[in-house]
Protein backbone atom coordinates (compact mmCIF):
# COMPACT_ATOMS: atom_id res chain seq x y z
CA UNK A 1 0.00 0.00 0.00
CA UNK A 2 1.23 3.59 -0.86
CA UNK A 3 1.22 6.71 0.98
CA UNK A 4 0.11 8.80 -1.57
CA UNK A 5 -1.54 7.94 -5.46
CA UNK A 6 0.89 9.80 -7.80
CA UNK A 7 0.59 10.53 -11.55
CA UNK A 8 3.55 8.64 -13.59
CA UNK A 9 3.44 10.93 -16.77
CA UNK A 10 3.81 14.40 -17.74
CA UNK A 11 -0.02 16.05 -18.12
CA UNK A 12 -0.42 17.81 -20.73
CA UNK A 13 -3.96 19.52 -22.30
CA UNK A 14 -5.44 20.91 -24.64
CA UNK A 15 -8.62 24.03 -23.50
CA UNK A 16 -11.09 23.33 -26.02
CA UNK A 17 -13.09 26.33 -27.43
CA UNK A 18 -16.62 23.96 -27.32
CA UNK A 19 -18.62 23.50 -24.41
CA UNK A 20 -20.64 20.60 -23.23
CA UNK A 21 -24.46 20.50 -22.78
CA UNK A 22 -23.97 22.29 -19.35
CA UNK A 23 -21.80 25.18 -20.36
CA UNK A 24 -18.58 23.69 -19.14
CA UNK A 25 -15.32 23.62 -20.43
CA UNK A 26 -13.68 21.69 -22.52
CA UNK A 27 -10.29 19.50 -22.24
CA UNK A 28 -8.66 17.19 -24.76
CA UNK A 29 -5.63 15.14 -23.65
CA UNK A 30 -2.16 15.62 -25.50
CA UNK A 31 -0.92 12.50 -24.74
CA UNK A 32 -1.50 9.37 -22.76
CA UNK A 33 -1.33 9.64 -18.67
CA UNK A 34 -0.61 6.82 -16.28
CA UNK A 35 -1.78 6.78 -12.45
CA UNK A 36 -0.67 4.30 -9.36
CA UNK A 37 -3.26 4.67 -6.90
CA UNK A 38 -2.02 3.87 -3.46
CA UNK A 39 -3.53 0.84 -3.17
CA UNK A 40 -1.31 -0.28 -6.45
CA UNK A 41 -3.93 0.10 -8.98
CA UNK A 42 -2.97 1.55 -12.44
CA UNK A 43 -5.05 3.41 -14.20
CA UNK A 44 -4.28 5.53 -17.77
CA UNK A 45 -6.58 8.00 -19.58
CA UNK A 46 -5.68 7.92 -23.32
CA UNK A 47 -4.21 10.75 -25.48
CA UNK A 48 -7.58 12.43 -27.35
CA UNK A 49 -10.13 11.29 -24.26
CA UNK A 50 -12.33 14.66 -24.15
CA UNK A 51 -12.85 15.72 -20.00
CA UNK A 52 -14.88 18.84 -18.62
CA UNK A 53 -12.84 19.50 -15.54
CA UNK A 54 -15.20 18.16 -13.04
CA UNK A 55 -18.20 19.84 -14.13
CA UNK A 56 -18.00 22.87 -11.85
CA UNK A 57 -17.54 26.48 -12.81
CA UNK A 58 -15.86 27.01 -9.65
CA UNK A 59 -12.93 24.42 -10.23
CA UNK A 60 -10.63 26.75 -11.86
CA UNK A 61 -8.03 24.22 -12.38
CA UNK A 62 -8.26 22.67 -9.13
CA UNK A 63 -8.95 18.85 -9.93
CA UNK A 64 -7.43 18.38 -13.66
CA UNK A 65 -5.16 15.48 -13.32
CA UNK A 66 -8.38 14.24 -10.65
CA UNK A 67 -11.34 15.01 -12.68
CA UNK A 68 -9.52 13.42 -16.36
CA UNK A 69 -9.34 10.19 -14.20
CA UNK A 70 -12.37 10.45 -13.11
CA UNK A 71 -14.28 11.18 -16.37
CA UNK A 72 -12.48 8.44 -18.01
CA UNK A 73 -13.15 5.87 -15.48
CA UNK A 74 -16.88 6.92 -15.33
CA UNK A 75 -17.04 6.42 -19.52
CA UNK A 76 -15.29 3.32 -19.30
CA UNK A 77 -15.19 1.53 -15.61
CA UNK A 78 -13.80 -1.86 -17.34
CA UNK A 79 -10.31 -0.71 -19.48
CA UNK A 80 -9.38 2.71 -17.28
CA UNK A 81 -7.60 0.42 -14.84
CA UNK A 82 -5.90 -2.64 -14.54
CA UNK A 83 -8.95 -4.45 -13.42
CA UNK A 84 -12.74 -3.11 -14.03
CA UNK A 85 -13.84 -1.12 -11.06
CA UNK A 86 -16.91 -0.53 -9.72
CA UNK A 87 -18.68 3.43 -9.49
CA UNK A 88 -17.85 3.61 -5.39
CA UNK A 89 -14.11 2.66 -6.13
CA UNK A 90 -13.68 4.83 -9.05
CA UNK A 91 -14.80 7.82 -6.28
CA UNK A 92 -12.76 6.81 -3.82
CA UNK A 93 -9.90 6.92 -6.44
CA UNK A 94 -11.32 10.77 -6.68
CA UNK A 95 -10.83 11.82 -3.82
CA UNK A 96 -7.21 10.49 -3.20
CA UNK A 97 -6.14 11.76 -5.96
CA UNK A 98 -7.41 15.71 -5.32
CA UNK A 99 -5.45 15.52 -2.59
CA UNK A 100 -2.77 13.31 -3.35
CA UNK A 101 -1.90 14.46 -6.89
CA UNK A 102 -3.93 17.89 -7.70
CA UNK A 103 -2.28 19.04 -3.93
CA UNK A 104 -6.43 19.88 -2.59
CA UNK A 105 -7.36 20.20 1.26
CA UNK A 106 -8.97 17.66 2.28
CA UNK A 107 -11.72 19.49 3.01
CA UNK A 108 -12.14 20.20 -0.94
CA UNK A 109 -11.79 17.05 -1.58
CA UNK A 110 -14.29 15.47 0.51
CA UNK A 111 -16.91 18.12 -0.65
CA UNK A 112 -16.13 16.76 -4.45
CA UNK A 113 -16.27 13.26 -3.57
CA UNK A 114 -19.87 14.06 -1.66
CA UNK A 115 -21.24 15.74 -4.83
CA UNK A 116 -19.85 12.65 -7.37
CA UNK A 117 -21.37 10.33 -5.09
CA UNK A 118 -24.78 11.80 -5.04
CA UNK A 119 -25.26 13.59 -8.40
CA UNK A 120 -22.45 11.20 -10.83
CA UNK A 121 -24.95 8.14 -11.00
CA UNK A 122 -26.69 9.31 -14.06
CA UNK A 123 -23.14 10.11 -15.49
CA UNK A 124 -21.56 6.52 -14.88
CA UNK A 125 -20.58 4.39 -18.21
CA UNK A 126 -21.94 7.27 -20.37
CA UNK A 127 -20.86 6.71 -23.78
CA UNK A 128 -17.93 10.33 -23.35
CA UNK A 129 -16.46 10.33 -26.90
Amino acid sequence: MRNRAVILDSFNINILEERDQGGFRQYEMRNDIGYLMRDGARALVPKGFKFNGASSPINAGKGLKSAALHDYAYARPDSAFNEAKKRWEIDLYFRQCLVDIDSNPRWRAWTWWLAVRFFGGKHFNKKND
